[in-house]
């Protein structure tokens, strides 16, 4: 849901670059807040205020009651922001690309019972698995392309100590 909304904003124009993320589930998970990161392919940082309904509304009062001249100043005057920020990991934003493929033809489908649409939910499983296979791969990649760097370091460590015992 929320792609499709980041996605139609930008075919409208509406450059997003980062996004804000407040509530509950904002204040208490770094898992979801890293996976909205790779799903939507922006930096997601988070609301210092618990009470972002309330602080909305008191961004707007204090332009009526003329503390401000603007919502841009009022923001600039009343918003913060907490120290993390989540970053989109390339990797999985791949994943989460093929994922979204997928959402999409599961959503269209659904709504064209019937349809040309509706025929495509067969080839959902099968890539599906595709999915699995490839992201298996590059984590098996990323794995071995770790153990070779610590295993070079380790070589060069060790060379050092033999020429420094010679």
């Amino acid at each position: 849901g929320a792609r499709v909304i980041v996605d139609r904003m930008e075919d409208y124009g509406v450059s997003i670059s980062k996004i804000t993320h407040c509530g509950g589930i904002a204040e208490k998970s770094d898992l979801v807040n890293q996976i909205y990161a790779d799903i939507l392919g922006r930096r997601i940082r988070i609301s210092g205020s618990p009470q972002t309904c309330a602080l909305g509304a008191a961004i707007f009062g204090s332009i009526v009651g003329g503390a401000h001249r603007s919502v841009h100043a009022a923001q600039k005057s009343m918003v913060t922001f907490k120290d993390t920020e989540y970053a989109p990991r390339r990797e999985a934003r791949a994943v989460y690309d093929d994922l979204f493929g997928l959402y999409r033809v599961l959503h269209d489908a659904m709504g064209d019972v019937g349809g040309p649409e509706a025929a495509k939910i067969g080839t959902v499983m099968p890539r599906l698995l595709e999915i699995q296979e490839r992201a298996r791969a590059r984590a098996s990649n990323a794995t071995s392309s770790a153990s070779k760097k610590k295993t070079t370091r380790k070589t060069k460590k060790q060379a050092g100590r033999k020429k420094a015992r010679a």
